[in-house]
């Protein structure tokens, strides 16, 4: 898959799977909702105090995966993610 047909598959859907790095160095998961910007970043929410939010501030690395309706068609991104406030998230979802 191109690069391209990456971001469109992506940009269709909202919702995706965040796998970030604990302290300990094992993976933790995370359901959230997210966007395509005009500029090909993906903007996910996130909240105060909640654990994806202190594993990313503590270590940017991280991957999107995000399923098709059918469960086998997916995308595992690892370019670099924005993180948006919850109410931030919403205004971009529902514009």
């Amino acid at each position: 898959m191109q690069i391209s047909e990456a971001i469109e598959f992506v940009a269709e859907r909202k919702n995706a799977m965040l796998l970030a790095i604990k302290s300990d160095g094992r993976p933790q998961s995370s359901n959230v909702v997210y966007v395509v910007n005009d500029a090909g970043q993906i903007l996910i929410s996130v909240t105060e105090g909640r654990a994806k939010t202190k594993n990313l501030r503590r270590d940017l690395r991280a991957s999107l995966h995000v399923n098709r309706d059918n469960f086998w068609a997916y995308v595992d991104d690892q370019r670099l993610m924005m993180a948006l406030t919850p109410t931030h998230a919403y205004g971009m979802l529902h514009r």
